[in-house]
């Protein structure tokens, strides 16, 4: 996934490639590369599966990926497009608010695969 990243970095960076695409290009596969069913390939039921992901591209007050383990969330994803700048602070504050608003979940991921920004909302 690096590698392929790396290859076409200029077009991936672009404003032209969007953060719907760059979920399924590499998070998706970067996810599923460490355990996680995004697929729900064990066809669990909506309230057990491992991993929820928001399928619409609008602004929905949900994070792009709720991940779960017997059914809790331990932690939330928030992707966007290698051409958003991470740093933000709107889009910090909306990956915590994620967190904020369930007062069970204390750590969100903000990412656009070309890095991952982790951060403690417990604070």
């Amino acid at each position: 996934m690096i590698a392929k990243f790396e290859k076409d970095k200029a077009h991936y960076v672009s404003k032209g490639y969007p953060e719907a695409q760059v979920r399924l290009d590499f998070l998706n596969p970067f996810f599923k590369a460490l355990g996680w069913d995004i697929e729900n390939k064990a066809q669990k039921p909506p309230h057990e599966r491992d991993v929820i992901v928001e399928l619409s591209p609008e602004a929905t007050g949900r994070p792009d990926y709720n991940f779960r383990i017997n059914g809790a969330t331990k932690f939330f994803v928030e992707a966007k497009a290698p051409s958003v700048a991470l740093d933000d602070i709107n889009h910090i504050l909306q990956a915590k608010s994620y967190a904020w608003s369930t007062k069970e979940v204390y750590f969100v991921v903000l990412t656009d695969f070309e890095e991952f920004r982790l951060y403690d909302a417990s604070l």
